[in-house]
């Protein structure tokens, strides 16, 4: 510790050596160095007052023992479900994002969530604890212990929610976040956040209260590059026009998008009317300072594996180019196809340089959808970060609205390999619980799944009487497949919002307070029929079914979009399943196929979907 031990009226300059370091005459040991400083400083000084002679004064300066391998990288905890990641969110993380602000409010951006979650995996990946395909090393960097930093893949990423922090004056204990990066056996990575009183939980405590998720996303072992390198020279020269940074901002601000010089890092933008679909841009972050100590943050902008400035900076040049001409709606990633995170070390000391460049190509583009494909590379264009499809959706920021409409609505079939489907009975240890069951599927459905049970109707049943039969027919039970939408009468538009109704409540009735606590909540799971049809807008192969029907199966799927957030506080996973209508078997055999593929206890190797949001068969 000696180290961080300055004499306070800088008397001495005092050379520190480690205890192992002798000369030969041992001159130069660290007790030798250490006496010798002692010794002229208790030494009174000329000037000083005869009273005070022979006090030692020290100024002593904190120092951690390891260097900080990531801001929000803390404590593993293995746990039955899988792995998680803890930490709290440091004021060093928060005088960060202090800097985007959203309508006076700080959001913490989604370049932040990207990088956190790849640092976690990439941990998780070297020490084992988690295994993706081929771990593949960056060239030149290493993590805590010397061990090498993987590239990490995340495939399927959805954002769902916005994780809110307080300002950073108004930070207090009470008002602090916990942070938890998840992985799941089956490589399903999730963040999410918990609020307030969190950092007095116990990391054993099982309790899921007032937990948010703001992003899930699959790992993958695909983390080789499509393009390792990117000509910046050639783009400067295919792109000759330079775009107004200084306007795109203006125009940010205008609706309530206010970012702070952290934030601001597309110093240049290269476009050209005769290629309309790419820019080219370069990025310079700040050095983050913490406004109120007055100190420079060094340590927590030399932690990043990608800076989320930098990483932000792509997002934004995005924009600049492909959402210009929107002026009260603002586009924010909701969806990405596939990004594959290396690292990129920032030269903070090159303040006049560009840190890095962003180059970024259109994919599609409609009002309410932009598409882009993002290479993030270093000064001299090796690429460190790809971004496919990064999926874009406008925020309406003139009004408060806690979750984009078009976001509810908008339709995420995940494709997965089918066998032929067959029609002997699910294996034994799927135990679903069969809700809304027209009667002439009863027998065949029983008859198939063995270990299901089955709940008629809910219609003529008070909220109390369906919750009694609701958690008398849950136990044993872990999913609750909801099929009213695949009986008779949903055809008419009254049925179909009875249809809706019936389904809500059920979620009503298992996110009841009055739930039993020694009885584990079902997740639930809304199956329709032919609304992959509706979606695509039908074909030869996959009609369109009657609007009346559409409408029961369209309400169900928003509703399950819209529940899988809302019941995430009760610990309780909602999607929806749908099946093609067209499909050369019965709608109860097709109703096994999908349990089959749905058993959560099937191993990585089968063709098992586990639980998805949103599945189509």
């Amino acid at each position: 510790m000696g180290k961080s031990c300055v004499s306070a009226e800088n008397k001495a300059s005092v050379r520190w050596l480690h205890s192992s370091l002798r000369s030969p005459d041992d001159t130069e040991s660290f007790s030798k160095a250490l006496s010798a400083a002692m010794q002229e400083i208790s030494s009174p000084a000329p000037s000083a007052d005869p009273t005070q002679s022979g006090a030692g004064l020290w100024q002593h300066a904190a120092f951690p023992f390891a260097p900080l391998t990531h801001p929000l990288v803390g404590k593993v905890v293995d746990r039955r479900e899988g792995t998680r990641v803890q930490a709290m969110v440091r004021r060093d993380v928060h005088a960060l994002v202090d800097d985007y602000d959203l309508r006076g409010e700080i959001v913490v951006p989604g370049a932040h969530h990207l990088d956190m979650m790849a640092a976690c995996v990439g941990r998780l990946l070297v020490s084992g604890r988690v295994t993706s395909g081929d771990v593949q090393e960056v060239d030149g960097e290493k993590v805590e212990g010397d061990m090498p930093r993987p590239r990490v893949c995340l495939e399927n990423v959805f954002f769902e929610r916005p994780l809110m922090l307080p300002h950073l004056k108004d930070l207090t204990q009470e008002t602090r976040h916990r942070v938890t990066v998840s992985v799941s056996p089956s490589r399903e990575v999730t963040l999410a956040s918990t609020g307030g009183a969190a950092e007095s939980q116990s990391d054993s405590e099982e309790s899921e209260e007032g937990v948010e998720t703001h992003v899930r996303a699959d790992v993958s072992g695909l983390t080789a590059f499509k393009q390792t390198e990117v000509d910046i020279e050639a783009l400067k020269k295919r792109l000759p026009q330079k775009a107004d940074i200084e306007a795109f901002y203006k125009g940010l601000k205008q609706i309530g998008y206010i970012l702070g010089p952290r934030f601001r890092t597309v110093r240049e933008a290269w476009i050209s009317e005769e290629h309309p679909n790419e820019i080219l841009a370069a990025l310079r972050p700040e050095p983050s300072f913490d406004d109120q100590k007055g100190e420079r943050m060094r340590e927590v902008d030399l932690a990043y594996d990608v800076h989320p400035a930098v990483l932000d900076g792509c997002f934004q040049a995005s924009a600049l180019r492909f959402a210009a001409d929107n002026q009260t709606g603002l586009f924010v990633p909701v969806e990405i196809e596939s990004v594959v995170l290396g690292c990129l070390r920032v030269p903070w000391d090159a303040a006049d340089k560009p840190t890095a460049f962003v180059h970024a190509e259109l994919v599609s583009k409609t009002e309410s959808v932009i598409t882009v494909n993002v290479r993030l590379t270093d000064a001299v264009g090796r690429v460190a970060v790809e971004v496919l499809g990064l999926t874009s959706r406008p925020m309406d920021v003139s009004r408060a609205a806690p979750i984009p409409r078009d976001l509810l609505w908008s339709v995420a079939w995940k494709r997965a390999s089918l066998e032929e489907v067959k029609t002997e009975a699910v294996p034994k240890s799927s135990r679903p619980l069969f809700v809304n069951v027209s009667a002439e599927y009863a027998d065949a459905i029983a008859r198939l799944i063995p270990n299901s049970k089955i709940l008629p109707s809910v219609s003529k049943l008070q909220d109390s009487q369906l919750l009694d039969r609701l958690i008398d027919n849950a136990s044993g039970c872990d999913q609750i497949l909801f099929l009213g939408s695949a009986g008779e009468g949903v055809e008419r538009a009254d049925g179909a919002a009875a249809v809706v109704w019936e389904a809500t409540r059920v979620l009503q009735a298992v996110s009841s307070p009055e739930w039993p606590k020694e009885t584990p909540r079902p997740s639930v799971r809304f199956v329709t029929v032919g609304e992959q049809s509706s979606a695509m807008g039908g074909s030869a192969d996959l009609p369109v079914p009657p609007a009346a029907a559409r409408g029961s199966h369209c309400g169900l799927l928003g509703l399950a979009r819209s529940a899988a957030v809302e019941m995430q506080n009760f610990g309780v996973k909602v999607g929806s399943a749908d099946l093609d209508p067209t499909a050369p078997v019965p709608f109860p055999e097709a109703v096994a196929e999908l349990v089959r593929l749905m058993d959560v206890r099937s191993s990585e190797t089968t063709q098992s979907l586990n639980f998805e949001d949103e599945v189509a068969v």
